[in-house]
């Protein structure tokens, strides 16, 4: 099993609370979620999770709008356009040199399904469950309702008992702090280099 370097996301910001973000609707009614069409390099295939502050500041200068589908659109378009900045173990940063999203990585493990199954299995609760692969589930159930829904394979897995959130998936997980305009050494950034952590602020 491995596990992130970095510590746990929610400790660095435990006054948030956070909501898994959906994708477009396949059709009308439908369940699933799609992603745009990858044109180029990017990083349509990061899942996020978004703490409120977050959303909020997704919604006010991105999607400019509530709905859950405008929110994951507007971020998809935004991440079509941006490059990738390590600042450390624990911060890393989308820009696209005029606004930039910090995320914090989050602590996950490499599982086999029956294995995570066996970690869910107990819970009662209804939780937030999102798995993200070729298919694409988010919605509140049970986990092992949840679980059943997916395909057999390895994942990776991340769980947080009290925010009540599982996350499945094909992509490592990363949870969206803030939205906010670029710093001077975000707008110069070129190729692949690390900045100094006050730039995550």
């Amino acid at each position: 099993m491995r596990k992130c370097r970095g510590g746990s996301a929610w400790s660095e910001r435990p006054a948030h609370r956070a909501a898994p973000l959906r994708g477009e609707p396949e059709k009308p009614g439908g369940r699933g979620f799609k992603a745009r069409p990858r044109h180029h390099q990017n990083f349509l295939g990061v899942f996020m999770l978004l703490t409120n502050h977050a959303k909020e500041r997704i919604i006010k200068r991105l999607s400019k709008s509530r709905r859950y589908e405008k929110i994951y659109s507007a971020l998809l378009d935004f991440l079509r356009g941006a490059e990738k900045i390590e600042v450390n173990d624990k911060i890393v940063i989308f820009t696209d040199k005029r606004k930039s999203l910090v995320c914090s990585k989050l602590e996950w493990r490499k599982l086999p399904t029956e294995e995570i199954f066996e970690k869910v299995k107990d819970i009662k609760e209804t939780y937030e469950c999102v798995f993200w692969g070729d298919k694409k589930i988010a919605k509140k159930t049970t986990p092992r309702k949840f679980l059943k829904e997916i395909p057999d394979g390895s994942f990776y897995f991340y769980i947080n008992r009290e925010k009540r959130v599982i996350y499945v998936g094909e992509e490592e997980p990363l949870l969206a702090i803030t939205l906010r305009p670029a710093k001077r050494k975000e707008r110069g950034y070129v190729g692949t280099t690390n900045i100094s952590p006050k730039g995550s602020s």
